[in-house]
């Protein structure tokens, strides 16, 4: 594969050579391949080389097909049918590689002639199944904690930094005769001067700026026991 010094403005300036621009190539953690109009590889680099466990003789010339696999092509077939066409596609999806399964993130990029005619895609591949799994692992542990949350009977309310409210329980639209829609980016401001107001526990006003939430976000520090009332 020839590689030009015009790829990148900053490489031309460094005036890298052929080789050091395939050095800097293959020690990418990335999967880096050009594949022809034919669906034949041309070139892989050393990070595609590991993750299929064949050597770049053994992958050029080769179809598609041959390297990732029938089910693997299947999936990918349509990305490969629009990168041939003139479109750059980006896709993520788990693929089903011959000898086990990764989730990737890949980007395909059209080469094209002086004539615009198709000649082949470039192919920039990365593995982010870890990323998906600690995804899937948070996405999980929030339900549970939505749910371990919903079924408490005390009013559970969840405020951002700035003091608006972004998650409440049901028991605390039942406790406060509110619904989500009335508290969800609210802060306590919002209700001052309302028909409720939030009283303390000799049944004065409770200002705002002492709302507990306001505090701990003011002071950083948690607040404790403190006794609020509401009259509406």
């Amino acid at each position: 594969m020839n590689i030009s010094p015009q790829i990148n403005p900053l490489l031309s300036d460094l005036s890298l050579n052929n080789e050091q621009l395939l050095n800097i190539i293959n020690t990418l953690p990335i999967c880096i391949s050009y594949v022809d109009s034919e669906e034949k590889y041309r070139f892989a680099n050393h990070t595609y080389e590991d993750w299929f466990g064949l050597k770049s003789e053994d992958i050029s010339g080769k179809h598609l097909t041959e390297v990732i696999g029938e089910k693997a092509s299947q999936k990918v077939l349509p990305s490969i049918n629009r990168v041939l066409a003139g479109q750059k596609v980006y896709y993520e999806m788990v693929l089903p590689y011959q000898a086990y399964s990764r989730y990737v993130a890949a980007t395909l990029v059209p080469d094209l002639d002086q004539n615009q005619k198709i000649r082949g895609y470039y192919a920039y591949i990365k593995d982010i199944t870890d990323q998906k799994e600690m995804e899937e692992d948070l996405r999980k542990s929030e339900e549970l904690s939505s749910t371990v949350i919903n079924v408490l009977s005390e009013a559970i309310l969840i405020h951002d930094d700035q003091g608006k409210i972004i998650s409440v329980n049901s028991s605390a639209e039942r406790i406060l005769g509110l619904s989500q829609a009335d508290l969800i980016g609210k802060d306590c401001y919002d209700f001052n001067g309302t028909n409720w107001i939030t009283i303390d526990q000799e049944g004065e006003t409770f200002f705002p700026e002492n709302h507990p939430a306001m505090v701990t976000i003011r002071t950083g520090k948690p607040c404790h026991n403190v006794i609020m009332g509401i009259n509406k």
